[in-house]
């Protein structure tokens, strides 16, 4: 799905997928910004649609990765109304895990928001012991992470 203006196309195509995401009131802290927590369901979604896109259907219950480390840089506050877009590429690819890079961008004033970076273990669901990737997952994600480069770029303008 392509974003809508006005994020600068340099910065779009540094990532394979983008994904927009829509500000609901309940993601709202008391000051009214978009809570830090909601950020990583943000960062879930961008997940699962590349997954989707570009490894392919998998089922959810084929899922077998876990987290195992997560960071994110807040650069900016979101707000009800705002109109965020997370792109997300892989940055490494190990025996049995890899991490994602993200941005997320506010698409109406191409303000960057977040930048952040997830760690993921491919596992055996039976044992949770980690295993490694399938070849159906490696490809793809050494495919891309050659394509777009192993840096974490969110040159958009801050707020």
């Amino acid at each position: 799905m392509p974003l809508p203006p006005p994020i600068p196309e340099s910065l779009v195509g540094q990532y394979p997928v983008w994904l927009p995401v829509q500000v609901r009131y309940r993601d709202l802290d008391a000051l009214a910004h978009v809570n830090n927590a909601v950020y990583l369901s943000y960062l879930e979604m961008a997940r699962v649609t590349y997954v989707e896109r570009r490894i392919g259907h998998v089922p959810p219950q084929e899922y077998t990765f876990v987290i195992a480390r997560l960071e994110i840089d807040f650069l900016a506050p979101l707000h009800l109304g705002d109109e965020p877009a997370v792109g997300i590429k892989p940055l490494r690819v190990g025996r049995s895990s890899f991490t994602f890079g993200y941005c997320v961008v506010e698409t109406r004033s191409a303000r960057a928001v977040a930048r952040a970076q997830s760690v993921q273990v491919y596992i055996d669901p039976a044992t949770g012991q980690a295993v490694p990737l399938p070849d159906a997952w490696r490809g793809p994600l050494q495919a891309d992470l050659q394509h777009f480069g192993a840096e974490v770029p969110c040159d958009a303008p801050r707020a």
